[in-house]
């Protein structure tokens, strides 16, 4: 897995991280939720203001409805790469 926008490798007690999206149900909601790029724009920020956190470039995006991701290709390959000790920290 790549990192993004690093070049050098990380520290000692570096955090890898990853950002998983979803779709979700938009049923009975009077506003509109944030596409998979709002959602990963959000969580890029959130994870450059963590010290020693490396976002990973793996994209993690489930395009099935919310009650459905644990069947969701994205999230098998998440889970699998989690407890394989790629991933350290998953955003969402």
């Amino acid at each position: 897995m790549k990192r993004r926008g690093r070049e050098q490798a990380p520290g000692a007690g570096a955090k890898l991280a990853v950002i998983y999206t979803r779709k979700a149900m938009t049923a009975g909601l009077d506003h509109e939720l944030p596409s998979f790029d709002a959602q990963r724009e959000s969580c890029e920020a959130y994870v450059r203001r963590k010290p020693g956190w490396v976002l990973l470039e793996a994209a993690y995006d489930n395009g099935r409805l919310a009650d459905a991701h644990t069947e969701d290709p994205a999230f098998q390959r998440l889970r699998a790469d989690v407890e394989a000790g790629l991933i350290e920290v998953v955003v969402r």
